[in-house]
């Protein structure tokens, strides 16, 4: 009798934790609810502001067509081999480094290795 009163104890109370964690999990969700505030919308431009947009939309920006930014490392090292007569794997393979690019490659090696492997497809 007291091992099957005591299972009985031990439900009670895993009910009694899971009514409570419920009861707590809905009453913070919903202040947290109340308390945040929705930002305010953006006020008008005035007339002037929007003058001078239009004004500046009729340029075109020539820099924007002439700077092409590499998506992958396989394009860094067409638009690196582009712009260097005499390519060094080790400088290419540098300058990647230090603008994001080749974090899957160990060194300049197989980095080439891997570029005259894409070539080949």
């Amino acid at each position: 009798m007291p091992d099957n009163f005591s299972k009985k104890r031990l439900r009670a109370y895993a009910d009694d934790g899971a009514l409570y964690t419920q009861t707590c999990k809905y009453k913070y969700s919903k202040t947290s609810e109340i308390l945040v505030e929705l930002m305010p919308p953006p006020s008008e431009l005035p007339k002037s502001a929007k003058d001078s947009i239009s004004q500046t939309n009729s340029a075109t920006d020539v820099l924007r067509d002439e700077i092409s930014l590499p998506k992958t490392d396989m394009d860094y090292i067409k638009q690196f081999r582009q712009t260097k007569q005499n390519t060094s794997w080790k400088t290419c393979f540098e300058a990647g480094k230090e603008e994001g690019f080749f974090s899957s490659y160990a060194n300049s090696q197989s980095l080439k290795t891997a570029y005259f492997k894409h070539l080949n497809k």
